[in-house]
């Protein structure tokens, strides 16, 4: 099965972030539901309708799945979803895959050729430069860390009294998750004490220097076109169709929707202006992408946010919906909308077309997609070659990533059962009349 024990059980989802999944859930409920979505003419339909026509999908991990529900539970609370007395409320499928088979949300994790190049990156003039300038700021947080931390949870690595800028992650996640988890036994933490404040003074500075490795490891000279577009095509498919789920929601963690960006023609690396914010603030818990198409075929990206540690970071988008910019047709010419024709083949142009294309360009042999495109002569596995920017770039969640789309359907006849949603924490897409989604969200690897 996708849901496998483990023991010691992976750490819970914090406090902090089931607030902040909640919080995603309430906007929307009222961006994309009615009667809230009546002011801003983003409904998808009627409620019933729209809550009978949800997927969520997740990756196969213990925080994506809960974080799925959770959301779920704040998007269609018990009074919603009850529309006839005594209906029983059933929770909504939230599908997923194994983890080692998993290409569309965790693709990331299974791409050698890309491990590699990331490799590469921490030897260069560039990642020496910032480990020398960050060195300060990461002795400070070490110090702050081992004086705060329970033994043994100290990341392990240690270089010149600190963490190395290579597993930067590792110390912010600890900072992080000291100040917001649900139970912390960091003495101080959380509590409004002198340590709190001594570990929350830190915590800007070290999202920004994170936010400055995570956004290259996953951008589009590193990451290129190999860790999301099996995301992009299934979004692809669900927009040239005219059935299906009018909300389809993804959960995941925060580099699967820096990897959709990046597919889409944003990362920080695109050179352009627009996407400079990727490279200050991680995508923090809770957030998500939504890309939204209307009745008359336009297609928009928004990003969502209730993080109050943005709130100190210039440049930091601000609390709720932002449009984001984004490329339109091969020559990426940049818009607040694209019609559905120019957004397919803008994606089209950066995406890889097949499994057997990615299992070529992340020289994968292990994945049973390979084994099998290998077996029929498919894929030449020796000497592949990954080209450094995506094609036609002008370009994650999921994280997480949302695409709702709006369209007229029949009713139906007699009262269906009303299903809820489970899946993961993502946005919903609005649409002008009818609409469907697809929804990633951010959360801890």
């Amino acid at each position: 099965p996708p849901h496998v024990w483990v023991d010691p059980p992976p750490p819970p989802l914090s406090l902090g972030g089931l607030h902040d999944v909640a919080k995603l859930g309430a906007a929307m409920r009222s961006r994309y539901f009615v009667p809230g979505c009546t002011q801003t003419s983003t409904c998808l339909g009627d409620n019933e309708e729209v809550m009978d026509t949800v997927r969520a999908e997740s990756s196969g991990l213990a925080r994506t799945l809960g974080t799925a529900q959770a959301l779920m539970r704040s998007l269609l609370p018990d009074p919603l979803r009850a529309t006839a007395a005594g209906l029983a409320l059933l929770p909504t499928p939230v599908y997923s895959r194994l983890d080692g088979q998993d290409t569309l949300l965790r693709a990331y994790t299974k791409c050698p050729a890309h491990a590699r190049r990331i490799a590469r990156w921490h030897s260069s003039e560039e990642f020496g430069t910032k480990a020398a300038d960050s060195l300060e700021l990461r002795r400070k947080v070490h110090a702050a860390l081992d004086k705060f931390l329970p033994p043994g949870e100290l990341p392990p690595s240690v270089e010149d009294g600190a963490t190395p800028l290579r597993d930067w992650w590792n110390a912010y996640d600890a900072l992080d998750v000291a100040i917001n988890a649900n139970a912390s036994d960091v003495a101080g933490a959380g509590d409004g004490s002198p340590a709190d404040e001594e570990l929350r003074a830190l915590l800007p500075a070290a999202m920004q220097l994170a936010a400055w490795v995570e956004a290259r490891k996953f951008g589009a000279e590193l990451a290129s076109n190999t860790c999301g577009s099996a995301l992009l095509r299934d979004i692809l498919k669900a927009i040239s169709s005219p059935t299906g789920p009018k909300l389809r929601h993804y959960s995941s963690h925060y580099p699967t929707m820096l990897c959709a960006l990046t597919s889409l023609g944003l990362s920080v690396d695109s050179g352009s202006a627009d996407d400079t914010w990727l490279g200050d603030h991680l995508l923090p818990t809770g957030s998500a992408l939504a890309l939204e198409v209307n009745s008359s075929g336009l297609v928009r990206l928004y990003f969502w946010h209730a993080n109050d540690v943005l709130d100190a970071v210039p440049g930091a988008h601000p609390k709720g919906w932002t449009r984001l910019m984004q490329p339109c047709g091969p020559d990426g010419q940049r818009s607040e909308w694209c019609s559905r024709v120019g957004f397919a083949g803008s994606v089209a142009s950066r995406v890889l077309a097949t499994d057997a294309d990615w299992c070529r360009a992340c020289d994968n042999t292990q994945l049973d997609v390979c084994r099998a495109a290998a077996a029929e002569h498919l894929v030449p596995m020796a000497g592949a070659v990954v080209p450094s920017v995506l094609v036609g770039l002008a370009i994650v969640l999921l994280v997480g990533l949302l695409l709702v789309r709006r369209r007229t359907r029949p009713r139906r006849q007699g009262r269906p059962v009303v299903t809820e949603i489970g899946g993961c924490s993502v946005p919903a897409f609005l649409s002008q009349r009818q609409s469907k989604p697809h929804a990633v969200d951010a959360n801890r690897v």
